[in-house]
């Protein structure tokens, strides 16, 4: 049995896209027994409320009929995931669903039972939970086998901790002899390591082999990794399929084949994932070009090279608009970071805009504008001039915090909070620094050494740095991940970050608690941050700004 596994990067209601090519990867695959696409492949992952339109579902059977048309020219068993209606008169309008199609009828279909509705999910707003079981049992080859179906989340309770359900030892029990599961399984650091040690154990468990097909690429500020996989049925992984790229790999369960894609590093795989974050953003907007404002410091320095790697030099442009508190350090790193880069770099001064606009505050309605008030003036000046270049170009701001800043408010709301997207929003300062240094062995020094080196500061005030109201950053990151996202840590790496919290004094700690609280508020007005994390700002934490 020859099963074909697909791994594509689809955009969200393109039916006509993604039915071409679905029916493409067909052909390519036709001597395959089984052609397993992943999950929600029709329309995308996920739709949201695009479902509840007409149109979704007029445009989604158009191109159901187009695949059962062509699935009579080949005799393969297409597998695909869709939205299908709920006809029953109770439940939610719809299913997340799979369905396997040949010679024209759909032969099978399967309703996903498990619905997550935890950090970015909330599929139960949409579908309805499903009640068939998962086992076909299909004519491959002249003899019928019996395949166990699962759709993503089906597959994460074989511990039975988050359901009562347990889809996995349903279809075991069934007597199964493979199962497959079609999934958007979206990226966070290292989830491969994670996926790993649950579907190994899987098919070490019930001695059957199991087949994981993942999507690729990135839709809004959720990345999804590929990294499709199988593991026979001793759990031994057998077929690792590429990261953060489309792929296809034809595996007979039969045979003893290996063919293992390399598994990335950490900050490599960071790096792929911002850069396919950013790439998926602008190809599937039809944006062209892009602008980031440079400060000379780290984290817009960042944000600049990985603009420039994903879209190149010819794409992006940078504006530096001093201050009267800017130091010369700071305009030469930006010239020396653009040059680097071969990025063209623009220059506007703010020093007249903030003087004229103090002034007016001090004798048009005497209101001098003094500490934070006069500071937060020069950040929104200069996210003024950014969107105004950025809509008079039809160019994509990009905004340049990082998750240590945004965490505790440390950014100006309609400063530099501007812009569409945010690649660096869910790397902690510490994190910023690793990943610059990962680019620079891999593609030679394109962020400047002193810009590494350099205590950081926002230069809004004379002599300002980071650290005048803040722990450092190592110290500050270890309060921000145990507050953040501690469930997520290993135990050892509880003690490291312990360690460090324990040395930073009660007063200082608790301002930090209370600050990520109160910062709530500008949170929700950022714009979309790349998702890294597993808990990252956005859809995957959900506090309420007034609270006590």
């Amino acid at each position: 049995m020859k099963i074909a596994m697909i791994q594509n990067n689809y955009i969200i209601g393109d039916f006509d896209g993604n039915i071409k090519k679905i029916i493409n990867n067909c052909n390519k695959n036709r001597h395959a027994d089984i052609i397993v696409f992943s999950e929600l492949c029709l329309s995308g992952y996920y739709p949201w409320d695009l479902v509840d339109r007409p149109s979704f579902d007029i445009r989604q059977n158009q191109s159901i009929e187009e695949l059962l048309e062509f699935s009579k020219t080949i005799q393969s068993h297409i597998v695909i995931g869709l939205v299908r209606k709920n006809n029953l008169t109770v439940g939610k309008p719809f299913f997340n669903s799979l369905i396997v199609i040949n010679s024209g009828k759909i032969v099978f279909d399967y309703d996903k039972k498990l619905l997550p509705t935890y950090n970015i999910f909330d599929e139960k707003r949409h579908f309805e939970e499903g009640f068939k079981s998962g086992i076909a049992k299909l004519n491959i080859n002249e003899k019928e086998t019996s395949i166990g179906f699962l759709i993503c989340e089906d597959g994460w309770n074989d511990e039975s901790s988050n359901y009562i359900s347990n889809p996995v030892k349903d279809l075991a029990s069934g007597g199964v002899s493979i199962m497959i599961s079609i999934n958007a399984s979206p990226y966070n650091i290292q989830k491969s390591l994670q996926r790993d040690a649950i579907f190994g154990k899987i098919s070490t468990r019930y001695g059957i082999p199991f087949v994981y097909v993942n999507q690729v690429g990135a839709n809004d500020d959720i990345i999804f990794d590929g990294a499709s996989f199988v593991f026979n049925s001793k759990g031994e992984k057998v077929v690792q399929m590429k990261f953060f790229e489309e792929d296809s790999f034809v595996f007979n369960p039969q045979k003893t084949e290996v063919s293992l894609s390399e598994v990335p590093s950490r900050y490599k795989e960071i790096f792929y994932a911002i850069i396919t974050c950013l790439k998926d953003f602008c190809y599937k907007q039809c944006i062209d070009k892009i602008i980031v404002g440079s400060s000379g410091g780290v984290d817009s320095a960042l944000t600049l090279a990985l603009a420039k790697i994903a879209l190149g030099a010819d794409k992006v442009e940078a504006i530096t608009m001093p201050s009267k508190y800017s130091s010369s350090g700071s305009i030469d790193d930006s010239v020396a970071l653009c040059n680097n880069l071969g990025i063209k770099l623009l220059s506007f001064p703010i020093v007249n805009a903030v003087q004229s606009i103090t002034d007016g505050f001090n004798n048009e309605i005497n209101t001098p504008l003094t500490g934070v008030a006069g500071e937060n003036l020069q950040a929104r000046i200069r996210g003024t001039i950014l969107m105004g270049y950025s809509n008079q170009k039809g160019n994509l701001l990009l905004t340049t915090g990082n998750k240590s800043e945004i965490a505790v408010g440390y950014f100006t709301l309609y400063g530099d909070s501007n812009g569409g997207l945010n690649l660096i929003g869910d790397l902690y300062k510490t994190e910023v620094y690793e990943l610059c240094s990962w680019i620079n062995e891999e593609f030679g020094e394109l962020i400047p050494n002193n810009i590494l080196t350099k205590a950081p500061s926002a230069e809004l005030a004379p002599d300002q740095k980071d650290t005048d109201s803040l722990p450092d950053y190592p110290h500050l990151d270890a309060i921000l991940k145990q507050e953040l996202e501690w469930d997520y840590f290993t135990e050892d790496e509880k003690l490291n970050l312990q360690k460090l919290i324990d040395e930073v004094p009660s007063q200082d700690y608790n301002k930090i608690i209370r600050l990520i609280d109160r910062a709530e508020f500008k949170r929700k007005q950022s714009a979309l941050i790349a998702r890294l994390h597993p808990r990252a700002f956005g859809n995957g934490r959900k506090i309420p700004i007034v609270h006590k």
